[in-house]
């Protein structure tokens, strides 16, 4: 093992042991050598170690291992293109070459596999396996990123192997750049790995000879209304070919024969580029979108046996045949009504108010909810969407997103208009749109009591992990995010509970008021899948939930995409749902769904069965199985509404108003800029109205027909929705500021100019802006100065079709008027390239350090031939093992100034102790004698002062001495025993030493009795 530091210069840090030594040894003097010796040792080591973390310290080892990804391209042009001449396909020749380049792996050899077009896939990490029969069918993106699959390869390389990839591609990208990343792979230190990755590639070579592309359509970004303007379509043919040139505005052919029959204009195409041009009046309307098409002649026509036997006079791929690009003027906009009361049918309810604007002059267009359009450069040829009576499923999200913004940065209108699917009886609680509404769809406690509990049961079988076509979320994240978008739209008041089921069941939100919707769906949204199917088990857990609960309506919404387990005791579940007052509505996902089970549970518990062969249309399903009308959100029966002194001119010069004779229920927002023009006696809002950003928002809470059947011949009708529609609508166009957008290699350039009447450029002008991509999402950008009143910005754009930017310049915080503009980048771009880019190959390969390699040539790889290979050094950071070993350092280094540990181990220590207890013994003596001879004082003091006249016989005396004697001798054997230290004068004894007495005579007990009173004194 080798020792390897990131950061070296920190080793210098090392250097201060030096100096800590010397001072260590000066200062330390108080201690022990040995002390001292290991206490500098300590804070000596300590440092280094710091050194090293600090240094990033490292070991590094070799190891053979060798991993190689293959990097192959299955874009649409290599498949069209690559190897046409060929049976074999351009997947089945690129498993041969690689079954052949990779020979027999050895134990040390993996293999991964990666495949892309306008994004990455890895189909297999690096393994010993034959990564290279894997299966090269996934999802398509149009385009070609050569770049982000060299990066995913690179990252799949395993640390302790050394790596190669293997580029296997036509060249031609259409996003990224290849040959930077190529650099830099080639020359960057892998993850936890030492050394580049050399970059092989396998140049898959074509040339096309005859074929036609539509190269780009041009049109004028901006005109006059109803000006006449040029368009330009160029095409570029590498040889002679003849047919017929279209071109379309919104769908319809324009005539460019004059009187002569069809509607396209013959053309002969000479080899290279070929213009075309074509004069248009744009007539009505603010969108002009045009779309050229080229159609060859057929030479030989295809038959039934072969019908890809056709042949057109000098083109091969049709795809490459079309090109789109659009104009937008000033002109007025017409109204969009979106019809939700009679699916836009021409006789139907919903198209009275239809007819009342157009008698008013306003031209309007009506449409079913389903012909919604999907894209912000459709809305932008309204200024005024009418939704009557649309229930939320019925509006894609992505489009509600889409009005939202038509009002707020394009400055359109919106008016909801009321019914029993429309506002919080259809749904639209938690929605984007209901955030701009001038009305709240959340009603107050004291409206509603509890009236419907609502349970969930969701499937989260392993099954729901299956990828959704058309979506890089699995079943389970679609169901996940339906069901939280059902939970949002309903009422807080609403009771909720949600099961997840597989083998068992489990309840994932216990039964309770809807008052917690992001906690609620946060949880919904982090269900798994894994397990069987048994939706027994779920029904189990709602007649638990649901039981007892009081609620004027109980709803069970069952969701699954399997056979169940205990399939036959799901009927019965159905009945006992019901005994208890619950419906039962079930929705089927997929083709392994048991159609027919779920069909007869919702039939059997009196509900809806519904079936989602797509899962993306599950949002739409479940919102509208939960959706239930109930009387506290909506109220029929007559009033008049009262006007309020709004000064709102949407209600100018109306009087004498019918009754209507119903409405949906709302309450007013608490904003002070809302107009509450109109509401009905009890004090709910009937019309409301307020500006979001550049456009209005108008709330209608009775509808336009049924409830006002008694306002259709009131004068006041037409005059009421003509003064609100045209109140609401965007004003005509026109501003200060001008605008361009184009894209050209992947980047989308923004320009804007902004001068005043007299052309003097705008000062302090900030000059945000939105560009809405083709898919719908929306990126803000800013551009910048570059010039006085030009403002300018660059951002990426890879994805193919339209981009809107709407440009939003504000002057000292005062919002002006909006510029939109557009561009398109056009579809099939990687087939408007007509032949293999191999020079961008070659500079890959120049650039990755690898080796430029022949398809028809296997053999010549050797993949795993190690010569050129550079064995990889893994690297493992030694920080895990430094850092406990500080903290040993750093403890042993307190312990050396905190405890004197080396007294324990030395002799002179020993030496100490011994003499130490030696004198402790010799004080105890001397205590002892002098304990003696204070007592022998005190006899004889009081010996002498006994009476004079009693003087003692020789027996007494003889006798008293005896007594001292045995005294003494006790007093001797008690100060002999050892004694505690400190020493200190023993105590003495509080018993007396008695000693026995003979027996006195009549003759001398006037001399006993002297002595016994002395002797008393003596002892006490």
């Amino acid at each position: 093992m080798n020792l390897h530091f990131e950061e070296p210069i920190w080793l210098w840090l090392a250097m201060l042991a030096i100096p800590m030594v010397i001072i260590g040894w000066l200062f330390f003097g108080a201690m022990a050598p040995s002390r001292r010796v290991v206490s500098i040792a300590a804070r000596v080591l300590l440092v280094l170690i710091l050194a090293a973390l600090l240094a990033q310290a490292s070991s590094m080892r070799t190891t053979s291992k060798l991993a190689v990804v293959a990097v192959i391209d299955t874009s649409g042009s290599v498949e069209r293109f690559y190897n046409t001449s060929s049976v074999t396909t351009a997947q089945q020749s690129i498993r041969d070459y690689l079954g052949q380049a990779a020979g027999k792996l050895g134990p040390e050899d993996a293999v991964g596999l990666v495949a892309f077009d306008g994004r990455s896939v890895s189909l297999a990490t690096p393994s010993r396996g034959a990564a290279w029969e894997r299966d090269l069918t996934f999802q398509r993106v149009e385009g070609t990123n050569i770049a982000d699959a060299l990066r995913m390869a690179a990252a799949m390389i395993p640390p302790d192997a050394a790596g190669r990839i293997l580029l296997m591609s036509d060249g031609n990208q259409t996003a990224g750049d290849a040959v930077a990343v190529a650099s830099e792979i080639a020359g960057r230190m892998g993850r936890g790995r030492r050394g580049g990755l050399p970059i092989d590639v396998v140049p898959l070579s074509y040339k096309l000879n005859n074929e036609v592309v539509v190269e780009s359509v041009d049109a004028p970004p901006a005109a006059a209304a109803q000006a006449t303007v040029n368009v330009r379509v160029v095409l570029w043919a590498t040889a002679p070919s003849e047919g017929n040139l279209l071109l379309l505005r919104e769908g319809s052919p324009l005539d460019l024969n004059g009187t002569a029959e069809g509607a396209g204009r013959r053309i002969t195409l000479k080899p290279g580029r070929n213009v075309e041009v074509v004069e248009v009046e744009l007539g009505q309307g603010r969108v002009h979108r045009f779309e050229a098409v080229y159609e060859p002649d057929a030479i030989a026509a295809a038959t039934p046996q072969n019908p890809d036997a056709s042949i057109l006079a000098g083109d091969t791929v049709m795809e490459n045949n079309a090109a789109q690009a659009f104009t937008i003027t000033p002109g007025r906009g017409s109204v969009l009504l979106v019809d939700g009361v009679s699916s836009g049918g021409s006789g139907g309810a919903g198209n009275t108010l239809a007819e009342v604007l157009r008698r008013a002059g306003i031209d309007t267009t009506v449409i079913t909810p389903g012909a919604m359009p999907a894209t912000v450069l459709a809305l932008q040829s309204y200024d005024l969407i009418i939704l009557e009576d649309v229930p939320a499923e019925a509006i894609d999200p992505a489009i509600q997103e889409q009005l939202v913004s038509f009002v707020r940065d394009m400055g359109g209108g919106l008016v909801m208009v009321g019914g029993p699917d429309s506002f919080a009886s259809g749904g639209w609680k938690g929605t984007q749109v209901a955030e701009i509404l001038p009305v709240e769809l959340d009603l107050p406690d004291r409206v509603i009591s509890p009236e419907v509990a609502t349970i969930f049961v969701i499937d989260k079988s392993g099954s729901m992990r299956r990828n959704v076509l058309g979506s890089i979320k699995n079943q389970q994240e679609i169901a996940n995010d339906a069901t939280a978008l059902a939970i949002a739209s309903l009422d807080r008041n609403d009771l909720v509970g949600v099961v997840a089921f597989e083998n068992s069941a489990s309840i994932v939100v216990p039964l309770s008021r809807n008052e917690k919707i992001d906690e609620t769906t946060r949880l919904v949204r982090d269900i798994s899948p894994g397990g069987g199917t048994n939706i027994a088990a779920g029904m189990e857990r709602a007649i638990e939930m649901l039981d007892g609960v009081n609620a004027k309506t109980k709803h069970v919404v069952i969701l699954s995409d399997g056979k169940s387990q205990r399939e036959d005791d799901l009927p019965q579940l159905a009945r006992d749902l019901v005994k208890i007052g619950a419906k039962v509505s079930t929705i089927a996902v997929g083709d392994d769904a048991d159609l027919g089970g779920m069909s007869n549970i919702a039939s059997i518990g009196n509900g809806t069965y519904y079936y989602a062969s797509n899962p993306n249309a599950l949002p739409k399903i479940f919102l509208k199985a939960i959706r239930v009308v109930r009387t506290p959100l909506v109220r029929e029966g007559d009033f008049i509404p009262v006007i309020l002194p709004s000064g709102s001119p949407m209600i100018a010069g109306l009087d004498n108003m019918p009754p209507l004779a119903g409405l949906a229920l709302t309450r007013p927002r608490t904003d002070p800029t809302i107009a509450l023009a109109m509401v009905a006696p009890t004090g709910e809002p009937v019309l409301a109205h307020w500006n979001v950003g550049l456009g209005q928002v108008v709330a209608f809470t009775s509808d336009a027909h049924k409830w006002a059947g008694q306002w259709l011949p009131w004068p006041g009708y037409e005059r009421m929705w003509t003064q609100l529609v045209r109140s609401a609508s965007r004003p005509p166009g026109g501003g200060d500021v001008q605008a361009t957008a184009n894209v050209r290699d992947g980047q989308l350039t923004i320009r804007s100019e902004a001068r005043d009447e007299t052309g003097t450029p705008f000062t302090s002008l900030q000059v945000p802006a939105t560009v809405y991509a083709p898919d719908g999402s929306t990126r803000e950008v800013s551009l910048t100065a570059v010039s006085p009143g030009v403002f300018e910005s660059i951002t990426p754009a890879s994805q193919t079709g339209s981009y809107v930017v709407i440009i939003k310049p504000q002057q000292n915080g005062k919002r002006l008027a909006p510029a939109i503009v557009g561009t398109t980048l056009q579809e099939g771009a990687e087939f408007r390239t007509l032949q293999s880019d191999d020079q961008t190959l070659a500079d890959i390969a120049k650039a990755g350090g690898g080796r430029l390699l022949d398809i028809a040539q296997p053999a010549q790889a050797n993949l795993f031939n190690r010569t050129n290979i550079k064995p990889a050094e893994a690297v493992t950071p030694l920080w895990k093992f430094l850092m406990p070993l500080a903290l040993l350092a750093l403890l042993i280094d307190i312990a050396m100034r905190r405890v004197a540990w080396d007294r324990f181990l030395s002799s002179r220590f020993k030496t100490a102790q011994a003499a130490k207890e030696a004198l402790a013994e010799k004080l105890r003596a001397t205590t002892a004698v002098t304990s003696v001879s204070r007592v022998k004082t005190r006899v004889e003091e009081t010996v002498a002062i006994a009476e004079p006249s009693l003087a003692l016989s020789q027996d007494d005396a003889s006798k008293l001495a005896a007594a001292a004697k045995d005294r003494r001798r006790a007093q001797r054997l008690q100060a002999a025993q050892p004694a505690p230290m400190p020493m200190s004068a023993p105590k003495q004894s509080s018993a007396p030493i008695t000693v026995e007495e003979p027996t006195p005579t009549e003759s001398d007990s006037g001399l006993l009795a002297a002595k016994r009173r002395a002797t008393k004194r003596f002892d006490e």
